[in-house]
């Protein structure tokens, strides 16, 4: 049917979709006879219903081909067919003349044509236009999400379709439009000789590797044929897998390193496929015990089982939890990898502790690998030190309360002895009768020795824990230690009702090199104790007794027997422990910090000897000593001699004392006994007062007396800054420590800061007569002739 320019423009008002009217000319070219006015104009001066206008110059030159034979085609059908029969097509059409290369510049229309009869004697068509920007948009989106190379290849022409972002950039040009995929990728003019998409057929699908000679690389390729824009053609996702091929093959070679490592370190190793949900075992250690699968299997199921045969009852549950895939996912999301621990049945009805770690191998394709290793003998370790802390912790808790508690007691100890101290001083104020004043004093004395006794088994301990208890031993004679302890727990046995007897067999006055006071200690402490828990009208028995004499020493053994309370099985292990107390109520019979069997053990071990307590609760117990004592050398004995010669008391008579003190009390204790001695005392309040003294006259003083801690300047920079004084006399008077700073390091400082000696408080008179008149001496022996 013939049709006028005017029924033309009347059926592209009509039409609902955007239409474009045009005619095949008999010269091939289709000519646009009218269009949807919706439609924007690309060469403004081209005239509406121009013949001169060839709308297949606006396909892209790579799909001319296919409009050609579409409109020829549709040419050729019948005039009078049915306006709602039509034909499809899907073409790119350009933005810009000329016909561009790039991707930007032209879009992918849907074109449904019908005939609609002839107009001057040309083939009559209109056809529908339908843009798939926005299809191409998703399609762009949902590609690009692709990690590999992706692209659309037409199945007859192998003309690139479609390429994602990571293939262009690996192409390095996205002008690939109207290019064929062998020219544009690898710059061949025919298709490539391995060409896959010419050996696949019509529904076959390619997942393997190829090698691709051209490029030198191995890629993954999957591949199957799709319908894309309206064509025939074939999806391809390619992946460089070069390096994966180089490191599977450096691993093929090192094969056996891989067997013998996986032999020593993993029980197995397995591969999980997420998406099927399988595991398959690999490099199973051939001295496993328990058998694996040979093939993939459903992890699930395998779960199931390993877990009941290979996980003890009461942590089932739990592996099941770790172990299921859902949570090795959710875990490997947020971490490089993922590991759990099992206890195992042993064969051997035993435990073992079992450990899986996890990680990915490939992400992208949901493949997990997993590592099974034995961790027992670590587990043991672990188990160990966590016993040891406990047990560790469970002592550091019983050692803290035991010293709440001895802090607690040592406060009632040492307030009692300072109360009858101060109450006996009130006492002896005003009392005028002389044997009353005696007795007071012999009181005063007895809570004075017990209150220092308190102090020193807290310094002793002290020293003992950090490592620094030193003894100090000297000449003395072998039953001296003996003789003084009995004249000293002799009244406090007949005080209490006790019936104390002394055996002291076969023992002779030799000369000894001991440190008595330890030795005095040590024996107290025990006969202290008998004495204290044994109930009034009870027995204690001492017996001393020799049991070798090598020549170069002696070895006494010291048995000590009481019939009073004893000590329950339970505290016996607990008796030498630092501040450990039985009983509390025992209190009111006696003083005790808890200190005292800890120091006597440390003592006996630090002569050469040991302790030993056997008790039943009720009936008593037997404490056994062996002292070893050294005797006394010649050198030792000459020694004794020359010091005894130097501690002529009469030697301080007249001689000039400089006390450095500041506290009153104790000045004026020390300045007393000082000038009972013969003294002539010169008191001054701190060290710098002393160095002035001393600067200003040197030859005034014949000894200095020094306390360590002293305002403005202390006792160790002022001996330093006398030492430093360019007088001779001030180098060389004898400075003697006389503090409250008993440790060892406070003698050691003392020794480095210039001092000649060190004497504790609270003072012992003898002992400081003695030390002075040595050092006296030394210096009168020192002095140059004349």
């Amino acid at each position: 049917m013939e049709r006028s320019l005017d029924q033309i423009k009347a059926f592209v008002s009509s039409s609902p979709g955007i239409c474009i009217v045009c005619a095949l000319a008999a010269d091939g070219r289709l000519l646009e006879i009218a269009r949807d006015p919706r439609l924007p104009r690309r060469e403004p001066g081209c005239a509406e219903g121009s013949d001169e206008r060839d709308l297949f110059d606006d396909v892209l030159p790579a799909d001319q081909d296919a409009a050609h034979r579409y409109y020829r085609k549709l040419a050729e059908s019948d005039d009078d067919v049915s306006a709602a029969w039509t034909r499809d097509c899907y073409l790119r059409v350009a933005l810009d003349r000329p016909a561009p290369r790039k991707n930007a510049d032209y879009v992918w229309l849907h074109v449904s044509s019908l005939r609609i009869g002839t107009y001057r004697g040309m083939p009559l068509m209109s056809s529908e236009l339908h843009s798939l920007d926005s299809e191409m948009s998703v399609f762009h989106q949902l590609m690009g999400i692709e990690d590999d190379l992706t692209y659309i290849v037409d199945a007859r022409t192998h003309e690139l379709l479609y390429a994602n972002e990571a293939a262009t950039r690996s192409w390095g040009s996205d002008d690939y439009a109207g290019q064929t995929c062998h020219h544009f990728i690898k710059g061949l003019d025919a298709p490539c000789s391995f060409c896959f998409i010419d050996r696949m057929g019509e529904d076959e699908r390619i997942n393997s590797e190829e090698y691709d000679p051209i490029l030198k690389r191995w890629f993954h390729i999957r591949c199957e044929r799709i319908d894309a824009f309206g064509r025939k053609a074939y999806l391809t996702y390619a992946r460089d897998i070069s390096s994966v091929r180089g490191l599977r093959s450096q691993l093929a070679e090192d094969d056996e390193l891989i067997r013998t490592i996986t032999s020593t370190v993993f029980e197995y190793i397995a591969l999980i496929d997420v998406g099927n949900r399988t595991i398959e075992f690999r490099n199973v250690n051939e001295n496993l015990d328990d058998a694996v699968p040979a093939a993939a299997r459903d992890y699930d199921e395998n779960r199931r089982q390993a877990i009941h045969r290979l996980v003890v009852p009461e942590e089932r549950e739990e592996v099941s939890r770790h172990a299921s895939l859902e949570n090795l996912v959710e875990q490997l999301g947020h971490a490089e990898t993922y590991s759990f621990e099992w206890t195992q049945p042993a064969r051997d009805g035993g435990l073992l502790r079992k450990q899986l770690e996890f990680c990915w191998l490939d992400r992208r394709q949901g493949r997990i690998i997993a590592m099974k290793s034995d961790v027992t003998d670590a587990w043991h370790v672990r188990r160990e030190q966590i016993r040891r802390l406990a047990q560790a912790t469970e002592e550091a808790e019983r050692a803290n309360r035991a010293k709440t508690d001895f802090l607690s007691r040592v406060s009632h100890d040492m307030r009692t002895p300072l109360n009858g101290i101060m109450g006996l001083s009130a006492l002896m104020r005003g009392e005028t009768d002389p044997a009353r004043l005696d007795a007071d004093l012999d009181q005063l004395d007895v809570s004075g020795s017990y209150l220092m006794r308190l102090i020193n088994d807290t310094l002793d301990l002290d020293r003992i824990e950090r490592g620094k208890m030193r003894l100090d031993p000297t000449v003395r004679d072998a039953r001296q230690a003996f003789s003084e302890v009995q004249e000293l727990m002799a009244p406090s046995a007949k005080e209490r009702g006790i019936d104390l007897t002394w055996h002291v067999c076969e023992l002779t006055h030799d000369p000894v090199y001991i440190d008595l006071g330890a030795v005095e200690q040590v024996i107290v402490n025990v006969v202290g104790n008998a004495v204290k828990f044994t109930p009034r009208g009870g027995s204690v028995d001492v017996t001393v007794e020799r049991v070798s004499d090598d020549g170069d020493s002696l070895l006494d053994r010291v048995t000590v027997r009481d019939d009073g309370i004893g000590i329950s099985a339970e505290f016996l292990p607990h008796v030498f422990e630092p501040f450990a107390q039985e009983r509390d109520d025992i209190a009111g019979r006696g003083q005790s910090s808890g200190l005292g069997m800890a120091i006597t053990k440390q003592m006996c071990e630090l002569m050469g000897g040991c302790i030993s307590v056997e008790s039943t609760e009720g009936e008593g117990t037997t404490v056994t000593l062996t002292l070893r004592i050294p005797r006394a050398t010649a050198e030792q004995l000459a020694e004794k001699r020359a010091a005894d010669e130097k501690a002529d008391v009469d030697a301080l008579q007249g001689k000039g004392v400089l006390l450095c003190e500041d506290n009153d009390l104790n000045a004026e204790i020390a300045r007393r006994l000082l000038e009972k001695a013969g003294c002539v005392v010169t008191r001054v309040a701190d060290g710098q007062q002393g160095v002035d003294r001393v600067s200003a006259d040197p030859a005034a003083y014949d000894i200095v007396l020094m306390d360590m801690r002293m305002p403005r300047m202390n006792g160790l920079k002022a001996t330093q800054t006398i030492r430093s004084l360019a007088d001779p006399i001030a180098a060389t008077v004898p400075i003697i420590a006389m503090t409250a700073n008993t440790y060892d390091e406070d003698v050691e400082l003392c020794r480095l800061a210039g001092m000649d000696g060190h004497l504790a408080k609270p003072i012992e008179p003898d002992r400081m007569y003695r030390m002075l008149a040595s050092h006296l001496r030394d210096r009168t022996d020192a002095a140059p002739l004349t």
